[in-house]
């Protein structure tokens, strides 16, 4: 009957043993998955150029040279407008200055935009992330300024 129960005492001690190391090891996977979606493992050099226009406009190809200058392909769903200004910032709130453009955007055409992007490296394969901003005018008249698109991009030779 001792044996017995010295048994039972160890299936208990195992089995505490075997569920707290169970529960830290879901923790550890859910931590790693948390990780891993919140970028903390992307490399420099897998870092791809990419543009997330918002609604409305299109924004693709963004080319960002060594001396700041970061030109995208534009385009605005919609009506036509003029864009008169462009800005480029490294974070997300709306600048208070913009550089003056005149450059008109047909309605399901696109053009080449140029931002100077404020620049922590120019070194060839550094890494820049930031939003373009834009200011334009509708047909109507209407003066807006708006965050058009969050850009990735690497520093091109």
């Amino acid at each position: 009957m001792a044996g017995r129960k010295n048994g039972e005492a160890q299936i208990a001690m195992e089995y505490q043993v075997f569920l707290t190391y169970g529960v830290a090891l879901i923790i550890v996977v859910a931590a790693t998955i948390i990780m891993f979606k919140a970028g903390i493992f992307n490399s420099v050099s897998g870092m791809s150029n990419e543009c997330f226009p918002q609604m409305d406009f299109l924004c693709g190809n963004p080319v960002l040279n060594q001396n700041g200058m970061l030109n995208v392909t534009f385009g605005v769903i919609g009506s036509s407008i003029v864009v008169t200004a462009t800005k480029c910032t490294i974070i997300s709130a709306p600048p208070n200055t913009f550089t003056a453009v005149d450059i008109g955007v047909p309605s399901g055409y696109t053009t080449t935009l140029s931002f100077k992007c404020p620049m922590v490296s120019d070194r060839i394969g550094a890494p820049f992330s930031g939003y373009l901003w834009i200011t334009y005018n509708t047909q109507g008249g209407t003066n807006q300024s708006v965050m058009l698109a969050r850009v990735n991009a690497k520093v091109e030779g």
